[in-house]
């Protein structure tokens, strides 16, 4: 599962910005740890839901990031899944992330959210997002 108990375990490992500076244009220089972007980071953490997701896919590679997976082969739509997170499930699904990617646990975010008892992401994933000026509730 994606849950944050579980990434918490692991050591980080140092992150060089040399590096990152050196490489700018290498996706994977944008994930010092854990193998996170900062969208895997906003669909787990962020109270403001579609909002920062949204600023983060406008950016240049943000919708080429939607679909990277961290160490435990989740994506950030795993994340808002796992989370119970609408407007972030929402926002992904519009922006065109592939919902049937499998995690290392062999989980599509469906399942996260099947797992997790989170309904109306199920329905989501399930039946597609809907209407662009369509409002979904954050859950807690």
């Amino acid at each position: 599962m994606c849950a944050p108990r579980q990434r918490a375990k692991r050591a980080l490992r140092p992150w060089k910005p040399s590096e990152s500076a050196a490489r700018a244009d290498c996706p994977e220089r944008a994930r010092p740890q854990l193998g996170m972007t900062a969208l895997h980071t906003a669909s787990d953490k962020s109270k403001e839901g579609s909002g920062v997701m949204a600023k983060l896919l406008a950016l240049p590679g943000g919708t080429e990031a939607m679909d990277m997976v961290d160490e435990d082969g989740c994506t950030a739509l795993h994340y808002a899944a796992f989370s119970g997170r609408t407007d972030t499930v929402t926002a992904l699904l519009r922006a065109g992330a592939n919902k049937d990617l499998v995690n290392a646990d062999g989980n599509t975010p469906l399942a996260e959210a099947e797992a997790k008892g989170h309904a109306k992401v199920v329905d989501l994933i399930t039946n597609g997002p809907g209407e662009e000026g369509a409002d979904a509730v954050e859950e807690a």
